[in-house]
């Protein structure tokens, strides 16, 4: 399978992207200028810690029959402790719910260390 890279736009091809109904699904976000490296450093810091233990990636390959299928799902399961095979949202939903998690155990930890 070739990467599409409109795939990368959320499957809009140029000419649907141009149709003001379709609005392309993703945005561009751009932070402030981060006031020294630290700060770099902690945000990357942090990035790591709530993405621990997600695949982080859904991979979306063609079957034989050119069906798209999860194809990372057995990954998903692994991480999510679950012993079915996920949906997409399933997995979306779980790492949502993950990274919160990761999120709120960060704060916690350096509220305790302040």
């Amino acid at each position: 399978m070739s990467i599409d890279f409109d795939d990368f736009t959320g499957g809009f091809a140029d000419r649907e992207r141009e149709d003001p109904k379709n609005p392309p699904p993703l945005g561009l976000v751009v932070a402030n200028k981060a006031d020294s490296g630290h700060d770099l450093v902690e945000e990357a810091a942090i990035h790591k810690f709530v993405s621990q233990g997600s695949p982080g990636v859904i991979f979306a390959e063609e079957d034989e029959n050119g069906v798209e299928i999860f194809a990372n799902a057995r990954d998903w399961t692994d991480a999510m402790g679950i012993d079915h095979l996920p949906t997409e949202e399933e997995a979306l939903a779980w790492e949502r719910e993950h990274i919160a998690a990761r999120m709120a155990l960060w704060h916690k930890m350096k509220n305790e260390t302040a």
